[in-house]
């Protein structure tokens, strides 16, 4: 995102106006030994403040600590930073030298989850191809015993669990909770079935840019794409665009009822 060096933000927010989104979300991140990967809460929260309305963060979740401590810290990222998520990346918990992943519903998750519960805010899941050292991260199926296990709390899988499009759809059927934002994988093989089923599943689906690893501009431009392509309502779109996330996020900051079906937050 290029906090830290110079013109770095400008450069940000004027590749976001461009693209036509009026409000992005941010993931804290922890990835052991890797710095340049990781995004603090406290800066998170900074940032929030300073463009409110416009900058959402999404809580840090670290995996190579207690697992009381980081929900300690959820807790704190929640309640005194305000913000409305937190963001877990199974795949990139250190597990020992030369190992790393682990899965969604793995134990020692319980009391993150628990502290979501609590609070009401949602989890954000980091899935697709590259979220671990290998795609067995991506298990549906103990994605499927974690909302299971905590039916309260709403989930958003971040790359849309891809490759396992047809798997996460099914549990999408089971699990109103599930929410998928599959962005640029909307446009890999079989990643059309996303878009088939935005009608089938009109308030659990979530636009999402992909950004650093595609264009916003072009991201929104194939995107709005879909909707003739799939004959999808504009009520549709406008849930997929903005009142999805927004329900989410618990805000109404940026104003849902002031924005056309063709934007997007």
């Amino acid at each position: 995102m290029g906090v830290d060096k110079p013109g770095g933000m400008e450069q940000w927010w004027k590749e976001i106006d461009e693209a036509g989104i009026d409000a992005v979300v941010v993931n804290g991140r922890y990835v052991g030994g890797m710095p340049d990967f990781c995004m603090d809460n406290d800066t998170l929260a900074g940032l929030q403040n300073k463009y409110q309305g416009r900058f959402f963060g999404l809580s840090q979740v670290n995996l190579d600590q207690d697992p009381d401590e980081t929900a300690q810290e959820v807790e704190r990222a929640i309640k005194k930073l305000g913000m409305a998520g937190a963001n877990l990346e199974p795949g990139y918990q250190t597990v020992g030298l030369g190992k790393m992943g682990t899965f969604t519903d793995n134990p020692s998750f319980w009391p993150i989850l628990e502290v979501l519960n609590d609070t009401g805010a949602f989890l954000l899941i980091q899935t697709g191809l590259f979220a671990g050292s290998d795609i067995s991260f991506n298990n549906p199926q103990a994605l499927d015993r974690l909302l299971f296990s905590f039916p309260k709390v709403q989930v958003v899988l971040a790359h849309g669990g891809y490759p396992y499009v047809q798997e996460v759809l099914g549990l999408c059927a089971k699990w109103p909770q599930l929410h998928l934002s599959a962005d640029v994988y909307m446009f890999w093989p079989n990643g059309f079935l996303y878009a088939m089923n935005l009608e089938r599943f009109p308030d659990q689906l979530v636009f999402g840019s992909a950004f650093p690893f595609a264009n916003m501009k072009v991201m929104v431009e194939d995107t709005l794409k879909l909707q003739e392509q799939f004959q999808v309502s504009d009520e549709t779109m406008e849930k997929y665009l903005y009142s999805n996330a927004a329900r989410l996020l618990k805000t109404k900051k940026v104003g849902a009822e002031k924005l056309p079906a063709r934007s997007a937050a």
